[in-house]
């Protein structure tokens, strides 16, 4: 990582927005399940399955790489998010699982509910 750029205002402000998006995701596929799992159907329900989708959708046009990945790189950031977590391994998998936790939940939901 190049020590200079690390020290541009972007560098750390991109981190924090970067961490907010992902604690808004954890937090809507934390009440996908809630909702599979109580077997209820909420506008809060909807709303994270729709924000789960949207990102899938956006990471499918995005050759399965965040969006923010490249302003972090023209920062001087050269890890992702997962990586800033838990290194090489989680950010190998990080996806597959959550799309996989996503995936299961949201049919869970579909079958109690309908």
């Amino acid at each position: 990582m190049n020590e200079d750029k690390n020290n541009h205002p972007m560098f750390y402000k991109l981190r924090a927005l970067h961490a907010v998006i992902g604690v808004f995701y954890t937090t809507a596929v934390s009440y996908i399940w809630y909702s599979a799992l109580f077997g209820i159907a909420t506008f809060w329900t909807w709303l994270a399955i729709t924000a789960h989708g949207v990102e899938g959708i956006i990471l499918l046009f995005s050759k399965g790489e965040c969006p923010l990945n490249a302003v972090h790189q023209r920062y001087g950031d050269d890890k992702t998010l997962f990586q800033w977590i838990g290194g090489d391994t989680l950010d190998k998998y990080a996806a597959k699982v959550w799309l996989g936790l996503v995936v299961i939940g949201t049919l869970i939901i579909v079958v109690r509910v309908a």
